[in-house]
């Protein structure tokens, strides 16, 4: 299926391929772009066979040439690490110290999807003030399905961020080779008050 976008304001047209698939293994099929082209290309015809898209593609200056796509193998580019920090987290209270028991991490992975492989590996940071530098508390390469990563509360005191008033957690992801990341769902902490 074709798909084409008017940006508004400057009369540029985008074009995009669609199939109806699920994304992820667990998602419901539903209409999923492909693969997108920038001003400058019209599509002109499509033509698929048993593991390949053949898109005829035709420029500004009517110039006729041929995309293939193959539906076999994925059609993203990938980064090759990527992260997100959390806010400073207080457990709602900034002058009150506390300490962690454990974090949870929980990822969903599939090595096996043939369009969109995505696994890698998870590692968790933290530090007790903005002017530190991360500290590495945990690291796992992901299984092959919907997992948990668990971080103790030793290994949260065995590099000496045992107890805080604040922090800050920094959640690194980095995709196996020529792969998708894996996909974090949700990081919990759990934690005690402390009498000072």
């Amino acid at each position: 299926m074709l798909g084409r976008n008017r940006s508004s304001d400057n009369n540029i047209y985008g074009q995009s391929v669609f199939r109806m698939w699920n994304y992820f293994p667990w998602l419901p099929t539903a209409l999923t772009e492909i693969i997108r082209f920038l001003s400058g290309f019209q599509l002109f015809s499509i033509f698929a066979s048993h593991s390949q898209l053949f898109i005829w593609r035709k420029t500004d200056s009517n110039i006729y040439n041929v995309f293939v796509l193959s539906l076999d193998s994925p059609v993203t580019t990938y980064a090759s690490a990527w992260y997100i920090n959390s806010p400073v987290f207080d457990g709602g209270n900034r002058n009150q110290l506390k300490s962690i028991d454990e974090i949870n991490v929980s990822y969903m992975c599939d090595s096996s999807n043939p369009f969109f492989p995505h696994w890698g590996t998870i590692k968790m940071y933290m530090r007790l003030s903005p002017w530190d530098s991360f500290t590495q508390i945990g690291s796992s390469y992901t299984k092959t399905d919907i997992g948990n990563i668990k971080i103790t509360g030793k290994e949260i005191a065995d590099a000496n961020l045992d107890s805080f008033y604040q922090a800050e957690f920094r959640c690194l992801i980095e995709p196996g080779s020529t792969t998708l990341s894996p996909l974090v769902t949700g990081i919990e902490v759990l934690y005690q008050t402390l009498n000072d």
